[in-house]
């Protein structure tokens, strides 16, 4: 137990392990937020979340590829990449809402789930017969150096950009949904749907932009992970079980609380690694999914239930 306590106040305080655990808690916060989205709107759990996140890495990976004659393309290829992903992925999303979700919703919440983890199937399943097995990774030129340093922690420029971008994503959909008529009719309509068509709304459009900007997210997310972390078909499941991870720490329906917990489980994760075994990230972080679930149910920034 000593030692235990003596291995985490050593990572503790050790700059290095605390940044990286951030940075990789920055990758799961930007999978997240299209999660939270889906979750505390339509009142969805989308099973296939991990599967269009690895949609998006593949769709950014062809379309780099198909463009760029070499192996490190620049980084503008690289970014007319991921907009290309998050549009033909975003629309993907609006149509699976439009034309399936909506349809099984109206029977019974409880059956999207399997809806969406057929779709998730059939993403992957698609996926391999396409780009098959062979794990890739998308190797961009990115601008500046490739390290950095900062209080003695080498940080990867990779890792950071997605940090970044976590942080701006967050900045970008909590003023779209505070101040933008589509955001507050999506608010409307998770906060009292039958009121919301009273004043005409149309809630199966509302759910289906929802749907899409939340897929459209993940593409990016998906694109910027393919540059930090090889990628391949099969790796749909595990970041939509982080992404539920993420969800309950930091509040259902939260966009500051999907950036907040990603960050926290980043940091739990990678400081659990730091004492036992990287090989037990993944139980480190259901545990505290079990913690929280007991001590704050709600989440970090989840309102109670009346």
């Amino acid at each position: 137990m000593i030692t235990v306590l003596t291995n985490l106040w050593n990572s503790i305080t050790d700059p290095s392990v605390v940044i990286n655990g951030l940075l990789i808690g920055g990758v799961y916060a930007a999978m997240a937020i299209g999660f939270t989205m889906i979750w505390g709107v339509v009142g969805v759990i989308n099973l296939a979340q991990g599967d269009l996140l690895m949609l998006g890495a593949f769709t950014t990976w062809t379309t780099v590829g198909t463009i760029s004659a070499t192996n490190h393309p620049s980084f503008g290829l690289f970014v007319v990449g991921l907009l290309v992903s998050m549009v033909a992925v975003g629309v993907l999303g609006y149509f699976i809402q439009r034309l399936l979700v909506n349809q099984v919703m109206r029977t019974s919440k409880f059956l999207t789930l399997l809806l969406t983890f057929g779709l998730g199937i059939i993403i992957q399943q698609s996926a391999l017969l396409y780009w098959g097995a062979t794990p890739r990774s998308i190797n961009p030129s990115v601008p500046g150096p490739s390290n950095y340093q900062f209080l003695g922690a080498t940080i990867p420029a990779e890792r950071l950009l997605i940090f970044v971008v976590a942080v701006l994503l967050t900045g970008i959909f909590y003023v779209f949904l505070k101040r933008t008529r589509t955001g507050r009719a999506i608010r409307a309509a998770s906060q009292n749907e039958q009121a919301a068509q009273l004043v005409g709304l149309d809630i199966d459009h509302i759910y289906s932009v929802t749907f899409a900007i939340s897929a459209a997210v993940v593409a990016v997310t998906g694109g910027l992970i393919g540059m930090a972390f090889s990628f391949q078909p099969g790796m749909g499941n595990a970041y939509t079980l982080k992404s539920f991870v993420v969800v309950v720490m930091g509040g259902l329906g939260s966009i500051i609380g999907a950036l907040v917990g990603g960050l926290l489980l980043g940091l739990i994760e990678h400081l659990g690694s730091n004492i036992w075994s990287a090989s037990i990230a993944d139980a480190i972080g259901f545990t505290a999914l079990v913690v929280f679930l007991l001590v704050r149910p709600n989440g970090l920034f989840g309102e109670a239930d009346d």
